[in-house]
């Protein structure tokens, strides 16, 4: 790279040959005098970044796949020489966008900032549209496979998050160290399972008012605390929290909704009991983890006509067999619940990953339950897998516990150093507007506050603990 100014021309890239893939084109441009800045709402695993006055070379590689007509595009940023940490951080979508959007940007800026080579592909669905409904399908009913597989394969959030889990068990040497937050690990199972809550509230007819709802987990959250030690409005052990919303039913609460106390119904009871234990067959059997309520099911599942949607199903029966059929059509091309990671710890690589417990669209516990599995299959997989519980995060960012800036730092040091994540620190400030200086820990350890702590805000106050 250090004559990057001079060689920033497509023919200074020698045509790599790829088996199954065809090179239809290579494009250079440089870019120069480049400023821009990126908060760390949107640059997941790292501090906010400044890019003040950088001079890089865009390098766009398009290929295809014989015989799928597809157009795949890969989009690295290389920094001069002077500016580069010698490094490469790929970067992650998001939803149902494999990368090249916003969001991938911002955190091509952060990356570029911080002296990485930044990549991304947009799996050959540019422009990439927020919902698939423009290139999931052939023709009405016909799934488009090779577009599937596309997106399936591109850390890292949410489909991020996805794609980074599919790297360490399907390419475990591809990558040294892979960032993979928020993952949504069950993706067969997602697109059923979070329409869940409103397809029972339909079958019930059940419509609480959302007070009644808001009112509930402000209880749930209440009743565990101070599991941790200390009353913050946050709970830090969700695994160790059981908490019965029947118990709410007749409380009286003020409603936003209608202006006036109301008391809170067995219907509102039932809705959150239900969104809590997640998708059941009529007999009870759990089928997943639940993934957040009222989400749309979108039309992906091309066995059904365009004009279908979630409120068409009208039993729990149906339900159960609908997401029976989205596992067996889409798991084995999208889905990343292989729990064997033996060939990425052979590789040498190694896996970190954040979850917030408050997480309203992808489940933690499905990330608790990979990772417990992964132990069962791999005992050493603490060795090279770490995964940490953040209370009070929302998905990926938001909420009221932090967002975790250290993560993709520590997996530099432990790649590099050797130097093992036992805690991350995490900056935030409480309900009360105090700032916070605090630990998240491995998972299964737990923060918590050492008996003899004064000052609760920093983190020497707290200890993980099994």
């Amino acid at each position: 790279m250090a004559n990057m100014t001079l060689n920033c021309t497509a023919a200074t890239f020698a045509t790599p040959t790829i088996l199954g893939a065809e090179i239809l084109a290579i494009h250079a441009n440089l870019v120069t005098n480049y400023s821009a800045n990126v908060s760390d709402q949107y640059y997941y695993n790292h501090p906010s970044s400044v890019l003040e006055g950088v001079d890089f070379c865009n390098v766009t590689v398009s290929y295809t796949h014989p015989g799928q007509e597809d157009a795949i595009n890969v989009e690295t940023w290389l920094p001069l020489h002077n500016n580069w940490n010698s490094r490469l951080q790929a970067v992650r979508g998001g939803g149902y966008i494999p990368s090249r959007f916003f969001l991938s940007y911002a955190a091509m800026v952060g990356a570029l900032g911080e002296g990485y080579a930044a990549s991304s592909s947009d799996a050959g669905l540019w422009p990439s549209p927020y919902l698939p409904d423009s290139w999931a399908q052939i023709s009405p009913g016909n799934v488009d496979l090779y577009k599937l597989q596309n997106f399936g394969s591109v850390a890292l959030r949410d489909q991020g998050g996805r794609q980074g889990y599919m790297l360490a068990q399907r390419y475990p040497d591809a990558y040294d160290g892979i960032a993979a937050a928020a993952p949504a690990i069950n993706w067969g199972q997602f697109f059923v399972a979070s329409s869940w809550t409103q397809v029972m509230m339909n079958i019930l007819q059940l419509y609480p008012f959302p007070c009644e709802l808001d009112a509930i987990t402000d209880a749930a959250i209440a009743a565990c605390d101070a599991l941790d030690g200390v009353v913050d409005n946050l709970v830090s052990d969700a695994d160790a929290c059981f908490f019965d919303p029947f118990t709410m039913v007749g409380t009286k609460i003020n409603c936003t909704q209608t202006g006036k106390e109301i008391l809170i119904s067995s219907a509102a009871a039932t809705v959150a009991n239900l969104t809590w234990a997640g998708p059941a067959t009529p007999e009870g059997q759990r089928l997943c983890y639940h993934l957040g309520s009222g989400l749309c099911y979108d039309r992906l599942h091309k066995w059904k006509p365009a004009t279908w949607n979630y409120t068409l199903i009208d039993s729990v029966k149906e339900f159960a067999q609908l997401f029976h059929d989205s596992v067996d059509q889409f798991d084995s091309l999208i889905g990343t619940r292989n729990p064997d990671l033996s060939a990425f710890r052979d590789a040498g690589g190694k896996l970190l990953t954040y979850h917030g417990l408050a997480d309203g669209i992808v489940p933690v516990k499905g990330t608790t339950e990979y990772y417990n599995r992964t132990l069962e299959v791999t005992p050493d997989a603490r060795d090279f897998y770490r995964y940490f519980q953040v209370p009070g995060l929302g998905h990926c960012a938001g909420g009221s516990g932090g967002q975790p800036t250290a993560t993709f730092q520590a997996l530099v040091d432990w790649v590099e150093k050797g130097f093992v994540p036992d805690s991350l620190p995490i900056q935030f400030k409480d309900s009360d507007g105090i700032q916070q200086d605090r630990i998240l820990c491995p998972f299964p350890q737990k923060p918590r506050l050492t008996p003899n702590a004064t000052i609760p805000a920093s983190r020497n106050s707290f200890e993980c603990t099994a």
